[in-house]
């Protein structure tokens, strides 16, 4: 959502320059024409005459002029928008890529701060799925679970990949009730989906380690108590879910 916000003000600044550019063209246009017509011909062309000579012709003149100008303009802005959008995203899962959702992340610390929760996901014993049944096969398991992550979540919760086969996702508005139910939603579906060519008794499975905050706490703070219960996690067995309340284990330290 934040994108297109940011695609949408970039489009109203680029009309913007593109009328004012027409603008100033017409008085150019407008001063210059007055000047002939009224101080370079003869009698015969009076100063009201010049006047509307200097606004017609410049619109004549400059509305081509500024189509074409302003088609190449918009051009130009619509692939700038697109190459933007496309270097957000990762290649393989079209999650946002790590800087992306970096990025997404801290504008909402930036905000005004409510509860909210950052979970990071991590594919178990993804090695031995690549050493055994190839990297085509992995990259299917990756797309795999970047589906299930954006059907357990709102569209307004950005999810990103941050590594190989490690993604986070920012739930907004959730306490963390919502944050383990979020969670469990997402270890479930992994653990029920076939990733074509791995045997049904070899089916991928993911831990999940995350901390729900609210006010204070920096970006750096909050990924690494994430990150921290994604160890406990996979200290745990593996194909579990630790989440902690960040605010609380900081008024406990």
């Amino acid at each position: 959502m934040s994108v297109l916000l940011n695609h949408s003000s970039q489009w109203r600044r680029v009309t913007t320059v593109g009328w004012a550019t027409l603008a100033t063209l017409v008085c150019m246009a407008g001063s210059a024409i007055y000047a002939i017509l009224y101080y370079l011909n003869d009698a015969e062309v009076t100063a009201g005459q010049a006047v509307i000579a200097s606004l017609i012709l410049p619109v004549f003149i400059g509305t081509p002029i500024y189509y074409v100008m302003f088609r190449r303009i918009r051009m130009l802005a619509f692939r700038n928008l697109r190459l933007e959008a496309k270097n957000r995203r990762d290649g393989l899962t079209k999650c946002l890529n790590k800087m992306a959702f970096h990025r997404e992340v801290l504008r909402f610390l930036s905000g005004e701060r409510r509860s909210a929760a950052l979970l990071i996901i991590d594919a178990d014993h993804f090695k031995q799925i690549n050493d055994t049944y190839g990297h085509d096969i992995g990259d299917e398991a990756i797309k795999m679970i970047a589906q299930k992550l954006r059907a357990a979540v709102r569209r307004r919760d950005p999810i990103g990949r941050i590594g190989g086969e490690e993604f986070a996702i920012l739930l907004c508005d959730a306490d963390l009730k919502i944050a383990q139910s979020v969670a469990e939603r997402i270890r479930e579906a992994v653990n029920l989906s076939d990733v074509p060519g791995v045997p049904t008794d070899a089916r991928l499975s993911v831990s999940v380690g995350g901390t729900v905050f609210g006010d204070g706490g920096s970006f750096a703070e909050i990924f690494r108590s994430a990150d921290k219960r994604l160890y406990s996690a996979k200290a745990d067995g593996r194909n579990c879910v630790v989440i902690d309340d960040f605010v609380e284990m900081r008024r406990a330290a």
